[in-house]
């Protein structure tokens, strides 16, 4: 089993970018971009992709610009092609992979602060080790609900190893 948060770049981001806490500009992150990309990739393609469309003026979304593109870079990207390969030469020939899109109320928790970070990465195990239900005063019954989904998925999937239903 593989998985990746919806925003898992911008924890991870404002963590090792110390300049996201600053006022940014597209300069800023496309130089930035430049020193993360792998040799072989056009560091010009990958900017315009995640910046073309980004007001300038918008901090908050050239952080999460930046953010996604981290994210994509060092996590999104590397676990979907393992899962993807290690599928190729399992021996069931599966594996199982999933997208957190689902925010946790108690967000400040896992560290997803400020709001801007969305779904961050980490988030998925508020839901895995059913944090709503040891405060559930603090979360929706939405939460409250969704946890219990994630632990019985994740509880089959540990017990088979391919069974992954919520029932």
């Amino acid at each position: 089993m593989a998985g990746v948060t919806k925003d898992e770049g911008t924890l991870l981001a404002y963590m090792n970018f110390p300049k996201l806490n600053d006022t940014l500009t597209k300069t800023d992150l496309t130089n930035e971009l430049k020193t993360l990309i792998y040799s072989g990739i056009d560091s010009e393609l990958v900017s315009k992709f995640y910046l073309s469309n980004i007001n300038a003026e918008n901090q908050t979304a050239l952080k999460q610009a930046f953010s996604a593109s981290y994210g994509d870079l060092v996590i999104t990207c590397p676990t979907h092609f393992f899962a993807e390969e290690f599928a190729k030469s399992s021996p069931k020939d599966s594996v199982y992979f999933y997208e957190l899109t689902h925010k946790l109320k108690q967000k400040g928790i896992i560290g997803c602060e400020p709001d801007w970070m969305g779904i961050c990465h980490g988030s998925d195990l508020g839901f895995v080790f059913g944090l709503p239900l040891l405060m559930p005063q603090f979360d929706s019954e939405v939460d409250l609900n969704f946890t219990k989904s994630v632990m019985s998925l994740w509880t089959n999937f540990a017990k088979t190893g391919y069974e992954f239903s919520a029932h």
